[in-house]
């Protein structure tokens, strides 16, 4: 297995959450110009650090894109894992140093060459073998949701094998699929099991929060027809040249009308679990429901 992370390359979050949020929003234009240039930066830091051996300074990168026009402020966020970017009009770019779907980011260490799908193989069959095996009580319905499967490239074939010879009747929605309907509350609700394969990221400062990628993209239109109040739900981020929507503990609040019955969820996406509780925690979201 690949265990040793030498360096993080980017995905750029695009968050427009509580304080961070503004009125008029920014034209898709503005905002990819900006994305784009931060991106550049970013990845002559990582390229440079590859080069010379050295760890990412996320001080140095914020430095830079500070210099961008358009660019009000940047910092790194709470984990050092992004930087935080102001920009004119206060809406807020969370630049994160992740994507797990870049190998050249990770080294593999002498005798852990074992693919993902011999570890599930092997994780399934321990559980099999329990006398004692606890399911969801539900209606016998899995959920798969992964928005950048095509660079992602996870075994979700296997996946979706054990669970229908378990007994479940699986729906998959992958890649432009996954959009921010799939996402809403009331919808995964209906389900057994949940998972969720995708890019993450943690934002602000004084109003802390975690957000999800959907497939869904920015755009000004959708900007507009938000109503004001409900714009501190969405968080958006933008990655492979793009700027996605994004689901925050309170969209998952306010988009479910009623209470989740038994459901399992497993989500994948990267320090989407960094919070245990307060309002950033998608995980005492999901138990509240």
């Amino acid at each position: 297995m690949k265990k040793t992370v030498l360096l993080l390359i980017m995905s750029i979050a695009l968050f427009g959450c509580g304080q961070d949020a503004i009125d008029d929003g920014m034209s898709t234009e503005e905002v990819k110009a900006i994305a784009s240039a931060s991106n550049i930066i970013v990845q002559n830091a990582i390229q440079n650090a590859i080069n010379d051996g050295i760890p990412l300074d996320p001080v140095q990168i914020a430095e830079q894109i500070s210099q961008i026009d358009g660019v009000i402020s940047a910092r790194p966020n709470v984990t050092q894992s992004g930087i935080v970017v102001t920009l004119e009009g206060e809406l807020t770019i969370v630049d994160l140093l992740f994507n797990k779907a870049d190998a050249k980011l990770y080294v593999e260490e002498a005798g852990e060459s074992e693919s993902e799908t011999s570890v599930l193989s092997r994780a399934i069959r321990t559980k099999e073998t329990t006398s004692n095996i606890t399911m969801p009580k539900g209606n016998g319905r899995a959920l798969i949701l992964a928005p950048f499967q095509h660079t992602f490239k996870s075994d979700l074939d296997y996946l979706n094998n054990r669970l229908e010879a378990a007994g479940y009747k699986v729906d998959s929605f992958l890649d432009k699929n996954a959009t921010i309907q799939r996402f809403r509350g009331d919808f995964l609700s209906q389900y057994d099991i949940v998972i969720i394969d995708s890019h993450g990221g943690l934002g602000g400062y004084t109003y802390l929060y975690t957000a999800i990628a959907t497939s869904s993209k920015y755009s000004k239109e959708f900007w507009d027809a938000v109503p004001k109040k409900e714009r501190s739900h969405y968080a958006y981020l933008a990655c492979e040249g793009d700027v996605f929507i994004a689901l925050t503990p309170q969209f998952l609040r306010a988009t479910t009308t009623k209470n989740f019955k038994d459901t399992w969820i497993l989500n994948l996406a990267c320090e989407g679990a960094f919070y245990d509780e307060g309002e950033a925690s998608l995980s005492e979201a999901f138990l509240d429901l």
